[in-house]
């Protein structure tokens, strides 16, 4: 029914309750000659429901009345579009003055946080308190960078209002990396300064990173992680729930058990024992007798041959009094019994037995246990990774002595490895795989309607003239128009010609194998003459390439032509500078005998394909890297030093460790260094997660990345249908069997067959050329 502006009842329309009117006056009515009536209900059986209109990017945004309304209404009531302020930071953030300011501000500030541990030489003293001038210089120009921070979220906010401004993924960037400033400054308030966050701000770094024609992969990678963010975010939930769910069984089986060893018994020692306090293989002094004794204390932790080097132990507890007596072996000093020397004890006798269990401390620092739930977490989670797994295993079985623990242990951490490991990271690499490849078909298909449509208008303009080439019998190309790139272009493409440039390869590869570091100054010399000619053959090569391309850019533009170039330009500088190892290079070319091996070379070909996205993975990789490892100087600094050679206090072995724990090679004991590195709480779970994000984000996310990128290169069916093909010995059998068909054909005699049939002569005509169009298409 129609409503009036109030979205009350038209009374235009509607007279007391009910009325009468046309068909044709009716909304939804049809052109009748009766009349409808229409009654208003007194209320909706259902609401009407609007739909939500996702807002859209502040950079969409070309006039200031395109935008909402009214802006921040929390702050002053807001702001409408006739706001002489609104209109001011509009014109900011449409300016390029104040965008290429705001972008120098964010270089400068990312590049002096970078910088500032390795230029500071009084960096490491900063953290106990002491400053000095540069030190507050830095944190003056620190300053001054978050105030521009806050000025740019607070005028962006203004302009297009905070909703449609945060609408875009750098604008939530940089929000948050507004309120990590805001929470570092409140835990430094507080005197807590193990929470340091400002090189995070580095990861600003690609919003004008992207924009760059350059880097145009590089923004495919990120939209591949904003549209799979949800999904990813479920699959960590998920596991999540599961390793909680572990934890708890594992603190209810294990707790207290990590801490036990078989330590010393109080025993008797000869006078003249060594302790070895004087060191090693030093000559004795003692003159007492040798057969009287004194009494060692105990408590040492017994060291055994093999790793872990120590043994771990369980209490057994008795019922009554001797119930395990000859059993296990009993402690006489507390009179309880444990699993130390067990088989001591039934081969030789208690007399023998000079170990009991003690706690001594859980293992890794004493982080490494399943007395409460942060303990239990960590040491799943390194369970889960498979990073020194054996530790949490055997630690895990050898504490326990009833088989009924032993199972229940068992059981729970082959269920860890298969839905945590096996499971639900594999549902990472789907995820993350997955999701790359729709953005990839989706920007592909985008692609491809732009060059159809492109190739619509080429085919509408009548100025665009398409040659014509002939093909003859031989398989050479005599274009009317280009005949030297047609020429350059057959003989690239011609059969004997890549086999030729084949025996090159392999010829060339001889020579290098036989002048070695000790052959004789004849072959040296036969040797360096040789590498002349084969580098003037490639040169020949790459020339004839290059012209067939049309063009130089077209030639570098294909990476097989680039990489030839390439060697070609080194080899001719090996030869000329006399540098054996260099010329050692070209074996590289090796690779190119694949063209034998077809199902090889499209392989091949895919790893060569995917080249330029994993470079900008790589840029990617790099710049988060430098961003936790500048983080890893700031929260460590060389508190590490004394724990692991994995640490933090120069940048070098920053970027080491980094890339440690970026491979998943004993990255654990990072870990544990750092978390005993610091003296709080916070401090020691702050270490702790920043090891474990660096971790996840490289082993789950950036890996499967690289896997994504190169499937999505990697061609299935083709391989396959390579794989079906015959290989190399049968088409050898098959050139051998056609010679030997032909050359019995030309020994057997013509046979003459008398016919009786009139003789009729046939004129045979030349073959006519086959005329083919060209891809490439030229303009008048």
């Amino acid at each position: 029914p129609p409503l009036n502006g109030n979205g009350d009842k038209s009374h235009s329309h509607f007279g007391n309750g009910v009325d009468k009117l046309k068909a044709d006056q009716c909304e939804f009515g049809t052109q009748t000659d009766s009349f409808v009536a229409h009654i208003w209900p007194d209320k909706f059986d259902e609401p009407v429901k609007t739909q939500y209109e996702e807002p859209a990017d502040a950079n969409s945004f070309d006039r200031l009345e395109d935008t909402t309304p009214l802006s921040c209404k929390l702050l002053f009531g807001g702001f409408t579009h006739q706001s002489m302020i609104r209109r001011k930071c509009f014109d900011v953030h449409k300016s390029p003055f104040w965008g290429s300011f705001f972008v120098l501000v964010t270089l400068a500030n990312a590049s002096v946080i970078a910088v500032r541990p390795s230029l500071s030489p009084d960096f490491n003293s900063a953290a106990s308190g002491t400053s000095n001038n540069s030190t507050s210089l830095s944190e003056a120009f620190d300053f001054f960078c978050v105030a521009v921070l806050f000025c740019e979220v607070l005028s962006g906010c203004i302009a297009f209002g905070f909703y449609d401004w945060i609408h875009s993924d750098y604008h939530k960037l940089d929000f948050a990396a507004l309120l990590v400033v805001a929470l570092e400054y409140g835990a430094s308030a507080y005197g807590e300064n193990a929470l340091i966050l400002r090189p995070f701000r580095i990861l600003r770094i690609l919003r004008p990173l992207v924009k760059l024609e350059m880097f145009a992969k590089l923004a495919e990678i990120l939209q591949s992680l904003h549209e799979g963010v949800d999904e990813l975010a479920t699959v960590f939930v998920l596991l999540l729930f599961f390793l909680i769910g572990f934890c708890i069984l594992a603190m209810a089986v294990l707790s207290k058990s990590f801490r036990r060893r078989c330590v010393m018994l109080p025993h008797l020692v000869p006078v003249c024992a060594s302790d070895f306090s004087t060191g090693w293989a030093n000559e004795s002094k003692c003159t007492y007798p040798q057969t009287r004794y004194t009494m060692a204390p105990g408590g040492d932790v017994v060291v055994i041959a093999g790793y872990p080097f120590q043994t771990t132990c369980d209490y057994v507890t008795n019922d009554t009094v001797g119930q395990y007596d000859g059993v296990y072996p009993l402690d006489p000093y507390r009179g309880v019994y444990h699993t130390c020397q067990l088989q001591t004890l039934r081969t030789h006798g208690p007399q023998y037995v000079t170990q009991t269990c003690a706690d001594v401390g859980n293992p890794q620092n004493g982080f490494q246990h399943f007395d409460n739930f942060a303990g239990a977490f960590v040491s799943l989670f390194q369970y889960m990774t498979a990073d020194s797994a054996y530790d949490v295993l055997w630690y895990s079985l050898d504490s326990e002595h009833e088989a009924g623990a032993k199972a229940i242990v068992a059981i729970m951490l082959f269920s860890v490895s298969i839905f945590c490991t096996w499971i639900l990271v594999g549902v990472f690499v789907g995820v993350v795989t997955g999701t790359f490849a729709r953005i990839r078909r989706e920007k592909k298909g985008e692609e491809d309607e732009l060059m159809s449509s492109g190739e619509e208008e080429i085919t509408t303009n009548p100025k665009v003239v398409q040659s014509v080439q002939v093909v003859n019998e031989a398989g050479w190309r005599l274009v009317s128009r280009v005949k030297i790139e047609d020429f350059a272009r057959a003989v690239a493409s011609h059969r004997h010609f890549g086999n030729f440039m084949s025996c090159v390869i392999l010829v060339h590869a001889l020579t290098m194998a036989m002048n070695r570091y000790n052959a004789e100054d004849a072959i040296k010399n036969w040797a360096l003459y040789g590498y002349v000619i084969y580098n003037c053959i490639y040169s020949i090569e790459s020339f004839c390439y290059a012209i067939a391309s049309s063009n130089f850019t077209a030639y570098i533009r294909n990476p097989f032509y680039f990489f030839e170039f390439a060697l070609v330009m080194l080899m001719w500088l090996a030869i000329f500078l006399g540098n054996d190892a260099l010329l050692l290079v070209g074996a590289i070319r090796l690779y190119r005998l694949m063209r034998y091996f077809p199902t090889l070379y499209d392989l091949l070909y895919a790893a060569l394909a995917a080249t330029p996205s994993l470079a900008h993975l790589v840029v990617f990789i790099c710049l988060v890297g430098l961003a936790f490892c500048v983080t890893g100087r700031y929260v460590f600094r060389d508190k590490m030093d004394a724990l692991t050679r994995s640490n933090f206090g120069t940048f070098y072995i920053s970027v080491l460790t980094s890339f440690q724990i970026f491979t998943g090679d004993s990255w654990s004991g990072i870990l544990y260094s750092a978390m005993s590195s610091k003296d709080t709480t916070l401090g020691v779970v702050f270490g702790c997660l920043l090891i474990m994000a660096w971790f996840i984000f490289a082993q789950l996310i950036i890996s499967n990345l690289f896997i994504a990128i190169i499937i999505e290169n990697f061609e299935v069916g083709r391989t396959i249908a390579n794989i079906e093909k015959p290989g190399i010995t049968s088409k050898s059998l098959d050139v051998v069997r056609s010679y030997y068909t032909n050359f019995f054909n030309s020994l057997e005699p013509s046979r003459i067959v008398p016919s009786t049939s009139p003789v009729v002569e046939v004129q045979l005509e030349a073959p006519q050329p086959v005329l083919t169009k060209r891809k490439s298409m030229f303009m008048n």
